[in-house]
């Protein structure tokens, strides 16, 4: 394993924790055991319950196709509103090692999942009339919401976005069995994702837009075993987590206030704690010092590190916060697969269930990202609603 060479694993992290790489990933592995039995035993330990009444419309092809027009011009809207409020796409991309920062409090963009969305509906409506025009929709619409999203400086919403068009594909159009995959497509696509992976952190780099342009990207370096690793894989994280973690200075699920404080406290921005925890790791690891929620983000540096569901949990109150963690997402999980059953994969439910499996933890952000989302997705089901009736009335 690559990171088992000390020269290859990040120096500050090995810092932070005061062990070596050798105990440090047992301890990383006892931890990450208890997680993954926990999330199983969540899984099947879940009955089928009484199910919410979300009761989205039918989906009817004029009205829906008026719909994603909605849903298209409110997206895009909320994306060009954002860039005018910063100073421009220039701005943005020049300072994508600031995302963080420029993002936070940008309440328009919560408008943006709109088009993914709007992509599901459109694969949606292949199944149902198969126009090529509909195909040609789909291909632009998917091209706008990948430039959105990545113009933002994060690869997950567009490898969400491709795994919501993939799972949509498989319910709507055709069942997905691998051995009938066309092996040279999935080679390129594959190659395509991998590509798309590695040049998103060189743009979210000081200079990143620069330095791509230019050209002076060094892609044997990108394509090295170690930086595979390093840039797909969250598990120097999580051997942090493992190791620094204890009963003096876990939080003790202080995390959740800092949710609270920034939709209802209205003061000073700048004395209000980042609701993304990632942001006191970051600042732990790089200034080797104890930084614990609800810590003022004017006395941090504002960049994060992606802790999900184990760094949760384990930061919060050690083993037993990793067995609720994973054992609560287990049940989510499984509630969340008997919803999509039950409204019969429903393009709404697909966008939601890939959503919850592919980004639902406990950690404050994520907390906070399914409260917005699930705001947006109601707000969709209205509009579909709304259009739907309309359409009706006027034929």
């Amino acid at each position: 394993m690559v990171y088992l060479d000390n020269d290859k694993f990040p120096y500050n992290i090995l810092q932070a924790i005061h062990t070596d790489l050798d105990n440090a990933f047992i301890n990383y592995t006892i931890v990450q055991t208890v997680a993954f039995a926990s999330l199983i035993f969540g899984i099947y330990s879940y009955k089928n319950r009484a199910l919410p009444k979300i009761n989205p419309a039918e989906v009817h092809y004029k009205s829906t196709k008026i719909l994603i027009y909605i849903l298209t011009l409110l997206g895009v809207g909320a994306f060009l509103v954002f860039l005018s409020t910063i100073g421009g796409i220039g701005y943005l991309l020049s300072n994508l090692d600031n995302r963080v920062e420029i993002q936070s409090g940008q309440f328009i963009l919560l408008l943006l999942p709109l088009l993914t969305i709007s992509v599901v509906l459109v694969i949606k409506q292949i199944e149902l009339k198969n126009k090529l025009s509909d195909k040609i929709l789909l291909i632009f619409l998917f091209i706008i919401t990948v430039l959105s999203n990545s113009a933002l400086g994060g690869r997950k919403n567009t490898l969400y976005l491709i795994v919501t068009c993939v799972v949509a594909y498989h319910y709507f159009i055709k069942k997905i069995i691998f051995k009938n995959i066309n092996k040279v497509k999935f080679f390129i696509g594959t190659l395509c994702v991998a590509g798309y992976i590695f040049i998103i952190p060189i743009l979210r780099q000081s200079d990143g837009f620069e330095t791509i342009s230019s050209g002076s990207v060094d892609l044997s370096d990108q394509f090295k075993v170690e930086e595979i690793i390093g840039h797909i894989s969250y598990t120097s994280i999580d051997v942090f987590t493992a190791n620094y973690f204890n009963y003096s200075n876990i939080w003790y699920f202080s995390t959740f206030s800092t949710i609270t404080s920034n939709l209802f406290d209205r003061g000073d921005k700048d004395n209000l704690p980042p609701v993304d925890e990632g942001v006191y790791y970051y600042n732990i690891i790089n200034n080797n010092a104890n930084y614990s929620p609800p810590y003022p983000r004017s006395r941090m540096l504002i960049v994060s590190l992606p802790i999900e569901n184990l760094g949760f949990g384990y930061a919060n109150f050690l083993f037993v916060g990793v067995i609720i963690a994973f054992f609560l997402q287990g049940r989510v999980f499984a509630y969340m697969y008997q919803l999509l059953i039950k409204y019969n994969f429903h393009p709404f439910m697909v966008y939601f269930y890939v959503f919850m499996i592919f980004n639902f933890n406990f950690s404050s952000l994520r907390v906070f990202n399914l409260l917005t989302i699930s705001a947006t997705l109601l707000f969709a089901i209205f509009l579909q609603k709304i259009t739907r009736n309309f359409y009706l009335k006027q034929t």
